[in-house]
């Protein structure tokens, strides 16, 4: 997101989109040869998917912060099932719920990230509250900016780095954008995770 809402402006919305139409028929294209009789179908998917929704979205990062675009995509599927369910074409269930507050929960509550998965990733996280106190302003590309160069001073890969931020302020080790996350968390809430975070793992080490 944060990469797309700054070469938008310089390229523009269906320029980018062009792209990614092309580079999505590079790759359907095998399965294209394989099925021919399917060729209508992928292409309609093809220019909805790569085309059309894309387009839309880098319209929209004009004007919509890159976090915000963050949460929204990270949201998409419960909003397709709540649409689909009031349109009568989806039964809402538990079931079929129950792995967004897994997936984007961390924003509306309290987290416990478990150490075993913060790697020994303590360096890195009192590195990274360093940086995040003091980074302004405080926005997905300067908070990326900021974390990159603690990673680059400890002589991490961007993996080893980033991975128990993730889980210091996620809770998971999959979640929306990193950056945009931390954005939308606020600095007050992603420094009080990562000095839990960091205290849990001295303590489990």
């Amino acid at each position: 997101m944060v990469a797309t809402r700054f070469v938008v402006d310089q390229t523009g919305p269906a320029s980018l989109a062009l792209l990614r139409y092309a580079i999505g028929v590079l790759v359907l294209l095998p399965a294209v040869l394989v099925a021919a009789r399917d060729v209508a179908p992928i292409a309609l998917l093809g220019i909805v998917q790569f085309g059309i929704l894309i387009a839309l979205l880098n319209y929209g990062l004009r004007f919509v912060p890159s976090a915000r675009a963050a949460l929204i995509f990270a949201t998409l599927p419960l909003l397709t099932m709540v649409v689909a369910a009031a349109l009568g074409q989806e039964r809402l269930t538990l079931a079929k719920l129950s792995d967004f507050p897994g997936f984007a929960g961390f924003f509306f509550g309290e987290i416990e990230p478990d150490p075993a998965e913060l790697d020994g990733g303590r360096p890195m996280l009192a590195a990274a509250e360093e940086a995040l106190h003091a980074v302004e302003p405080f926005d997905a590309a300067s908070i990326e900016t900021a974390l990159r160069a603690k990673a680059d001073e400890l002589g991490l890969k961007p993996r080893q780095a980033f991975q128990p931020i993730r889980v210091a302020v996620t809770g998971s080790r999959v979640s929306p954008g990193l950056f945009e996350s931390i954005e939308l968390l606020g600095r007050d809430v992603t420094l009080k995770r990562l000095r839990a975070a960091a205290a849990g793992d001295a303590a489990s080490g």
